[in-house]
Formats: C-alpha cells, structure tokens, sequence
C-alpha cells in the first residue's frame, strides 16, 4: 500500500453536485472554496455552464449558503468541516488509511477537504482538489472518471501496482485537454477535467518525474471504480 506522506497546503477546491438520478453521474463544479492565508471564501460559480446545468437538474444551493450572488466569507470552513469525521474518532486513522494519507503526516482540515473529496451518503456534493498548488516531492491519490463507460475492460487483469501511463487525447470530441489512463494496453477511465490543467503541467515539466500505479479497484464488474496513485518526483 502507498502512503500521501507529502501534503500540498490547497488554495482553492471546488465544490461539485451530482444528481441523485442524472443519466451518466455526471458532477457538476458549482462552487469554489478559496483559502487566504488564515481565512477562507465561498462562492458559487454563477453563470457557467455546470452551474446552469445543475439548476436544471434540481439544484438548490449548498444549505449553509443561500445566496448565490454574493461572496461569502463568515464560517466557511465550518460549514464544511462536518463533512469529514472528527480527529478524536477511535476510526480516524482508518479514514486517513482510506485516502492513503498516512497517520503521521500533519494535514489540515481545508487540505483534508481536498485530499478526501469529502463525499456523504446523504447528498450529491463533493470536493475536487484542482491541484493548482502542488510540491515537489508529492503525492496524490485519484479516482479516474467514465470508468463505467469503458468498453471491453477485463477488470481480472487490472492488479493493484500495475503501472499506469497518462496520455493526451486532443482529438477527444468532447474535450480537447482530456487525458486518459492506459495499463496493460487497457484504456481504464480519464483525469478529471478540472485536474487536467495540473497534469498537462506536470507531462510537459522536463524537472518533473511523474509516475502512476493503479492503487485501489472498487464497485462491480458493472459500475467499476480505479483508484490510481501518483507521484510527483524531481527529475
């Protein structure tokens, strides 16, 4: 098992909504949660296509948030931080274990946010770490997306360290700066869109070595989730 033992401080994460009944499980960036030095902001990305998506679907706000034109600065991580268990739970380093972010690495409760993505059962929100802060070296752990829509993969030859290589997809029709993971000649899912930004940076740094393995599989052979492990090293 891999370990996060080098934590990036986050300056910005987003905010994402999933339908409980969309077609597809699409996740729609509605908010952004900033961090300046020792405070931190809130505000909806009014006026983008994900969010008019999401009010289209039943989207009505995050509840500690109403207001959508204004930029929120009072109790923001508060209104949050109950997303994730307390520090003084018996579990906690089992949860840490989860996101592979080992028991002794000092984490904030903003980056733990990120690292964690902060999912409940009980709605559609989570938290994207867009990575635009990184370090050298450093470590993440990634969900791939459209796993499921994947045609033809032999889940039995994915095996947890399998070594994984990320390549560009400019012809992609549907986005351009889309990435995609390949192991044993297998196409298992994409990047995130909003991480691509980071990793086209990260594949064109001729300082940085990147490398990726496939870390944790989950769900079924019909609704398959990849897990993959990345390492930001210098070269």
């Amino acid at each position: 098992m891999n370990y996060i033992k080098n934590i990036c401080e986050p300056e910005k994460l987003l905010l994402c909504w999933q339908a409980p009944n969309e077609v597809g499980c699409a996740r729609h960036v509605i908010a952004e949660l900033c961090r300046v030095g020792a405070k931190y902001t809130f505000r909806y990305l009014i006026n983008t296509k994900d969010f008019d998506e999401a009010k289209t679907l039943g989207f009505t706000m995050y509840p500690a948030f109403r207001d959508r034109e204004v930029l929120h600065d009072s109790g923001v991580l508060e209104a949050f931080i109950g997303r994730i268990p307390p520090r003084t739970r018996n579990d906690f380093k089992e949860y840490l274990q989860n996101f592979r972010i080992h028991e002794n690495v000092s984490i904030s409760d903003f980056a733990l946010l990120g690292y964690s993505g902060a999912k409940l059962p009980s709605d559609g929100f989570s938290i994207i770490n867009p990575l635009t802060n990184f370090c050298i070296p450093s470590e993440f752990l990634i969900e791939l997306v459209g796993t499921r829509h994947m045609t033809g993969i032999d889940l039995k030859a994915v095996q947890i360290g399998d070594i994984v290589e990320l390549i560009g997809e400019p012809d992609n029709q549907y986005d351009k700066q889309a990435i995609f993971a390949i192991s044993k000649g297998q196409k298992l899912g994409y990047i995130s869109r909003w991480q691509t930004n980071a990793f086209h940076g990260w594949l064109k740094d001729d300082n940085i070595q990147l490398s990726a393995n496939i870390e944790r599989i989950n769900g079924t052979k019909e609704r398959p989730s990849i897990y993959i492990f990345l390492q930001l090293l210098p070269k």
